[in-house]
């Protein structure tokens, strides 16, 4: 129905009426993660946006490219449209409004993104009088945290300061608790405060509700990755079993990949290449059934290298061929 309506618009030029219908039609896109829809429409939106003298059309058409160029982690694009979003506003000399707030606030994150960590910070550090615009209480502890974040990684003192004030909004959902301190360690590993880091992973994995089976096992597989990654292995290993029973339970194909391969890559950091096969090759299986090129071009040149280390050299040479076809089409 909407659809129908911006077709009749944009035919008898009723360009403030399309600009609005096709703004609701991306935000609808959005929200249900149609984002090859939204290439359907862009350049209509460019077109009725060309149009538009409005600030505030012109705030809202600039606010939902970003979005989209956010939700594509093509985050340079994304700055792009929020930085110009901050131009409007600055400019024109135009009042504060959450559009405002929300734009340098999504900014800062897609510089943290990026790795761009001073001007994050510089994005993020506008928004700090203007917090109470934020539209609700989640957003100001997501703000806050995200702050805290940037501070961290910049050594700043202030950054202690800002996760607890992150932490209020945080620590009465015990799901929302558990994803922040999980977070912090992550971060904390970036600064080497490998300590502290282990006891927000620790936290966050005791913290997290077991009932919430689905939300619990894809927690425990980042929490596992975060160790993993950073050379945590025993301790991540702490976690497989749990991880698998509950993927196994909710019948999660990725999940249950994701606990095996994690058990046979620490096995393997182990050098307990018997173990490390049995559980990759499991992995393996169930990746084959949805991974894309990239994705098995990485399964094989693991595989390969476990082989090798196995000594068993013609399933080593297998997987090394695999993964060579894989590379020509990548």
């Amino acid at each position: 129905m909407i659809g129908y309506n911006l077709e009749y618009s944009c035919k008898h030029n009723y360009n403030d009426l399309a600009l609005e219908l096709i703004h609701i039609l991306f935000e609808v896109y959005i929200q249900n993660n149609k984002l090859e829809k939204i290439q359907l429409i862009i350049s209509k939106y460019y077109e009725l946006y060309q149009g538009s003298k409005d600030n505030e059309e012109i705030i809202i058409y600039y606010n939902d490219m970003a979005r989209f160029f956010m939700k594509t982690g093509e985050y340079h694009e994304a700055i792009s449209y929020y930085s110009r979003i901050r131009d409007v506003f600055e400019k024109e000399e135009l009042s504060y409004n959450d559009k405002y707030i929300y734009a340098c606030f999504y900014e800062g994150i897609c510089y943290k993104n990026i790795n761009l960590i001073e001007k994050s910070y510089d994005c993020l550090k506008k928004v700090i009088n203007y917090t109470e615009k934020f539209k609700t209480d989640k957003d100001k502890g997501d703000y806050y945290h995200e702050f805290a974040i940037v501070n961290i990684l910049l050594y700043k003192v202030e950054a202690e300061k800002y996760l607890n004030m992150a932490l209020q909004y945080k620590k009465n959902d015990s799901i929302e608790l558990a994803r922040f301190k999980e977070k912090n360690g992550e971060i904390y590993f970036k600064v080497y405060q490998v300590d502290k880091a282990m006891e927000e992973i620790r936290e966050a994995v005791k913290i997290y509700p077991r009932a919430e089976k689905r939300g619990c096992g894809e927690f425990l597989i980042q929490a596992i990755s975060t160790l993993y990654k950073n050379g945590q292995f025993d301790e991540a290993f702490k976690y497989t079993d749990e991880a698998l029973d509950l993927a196994i339970n909710i019948d999660d194909e990725k999940l249950i990949e994701k606990a095996y391969y994690f058990k046979g890559m620490v096995h393997q950091k182990r050098h307990e290449y018997i173990q490390a096969e049995m559980y990759m090759n499991l992995a393996t299986d169930f990746l084959l059934r949805f991974a894309n090129n990239e994705e098995r071009y990485i399964r094989y040149n693991e595989m390969a290298e476990l082989y090798y280390n196995l000594n068993e050299l013609k399933d080593s040479i297998k997987y090394f061929t695999l993964a060579i076809q894989l590379e020509k089409k990548l």
